[in-house]
């Protein structure tokens, strides 16, 4: 299959992710949420505390049948990371987040577009987030779903 955007698909017994692959200005138009299968554990001025439920994520290997393995991740946060993810609220675009993190933290644009869009990729995968992905954007790129594993720049 040649297409550029996945969805499910089952190709030689395995499963492929759901991805949706945008350009900037449509990546930049997302809305981040956090991920509900999170727990704020200790928030600090500067730190945060996460612990994140990965029995969804847990592959079922048989290695990891046979030696029991803890159900939750803690995550600690660090100030910008802190930030960034409080601003992860559903009602925050990529653009406004990036925005707020360059008049708090006094960054370039350049600067601040490559941190910001680099940090919400590792928290997408690594389960800390979501995205909440428009509608005309499902249309456009035939999605029958609204979840998408996987975000990526064209």
């Amino acid at each position: 299959m040649p297409s550029s955007k996945k969805s499910t698909l089952v190709k030689e017994g395995k499963l492929e992710k759901k991805a949706l692959h945008v350009t900037k200005e449509e990546f930049f138009s997302l809305k981040p949420i956090q991920s509900t299968f999170i727990t704020i554990l200790k928030e600090k001025d500067d730190q945060l505390l996460l612990e994140l439920n990965i029995t969804k994520f847990k592959k079922k290997s048989l290695r990891k049948r046979l030696i029991p393995s803890p159900n939750y991740k803690k995550i600690q946060l660090d100030k910008l990371g802190k930030f960034t993810f409080e601003l992860c609220d559903g009602n925050n675009t990529v653009k406004q987040i990036i925005k707020k993190f360059q008049e708090t933290f006094k960054l370039t644009l350049t600067e601040t577009e490559t941190a910001v869009t680099k940090y919400l990729t590792i928290l997408n995968a690594r389960h800390l987030i979501g995205w909440q992905i428009p509608q005309e954007m499902m249309e456009k790129t035939n999605l029958k779903e609204k979840s998408v594993e996987e975000i990526s720049l064209d």
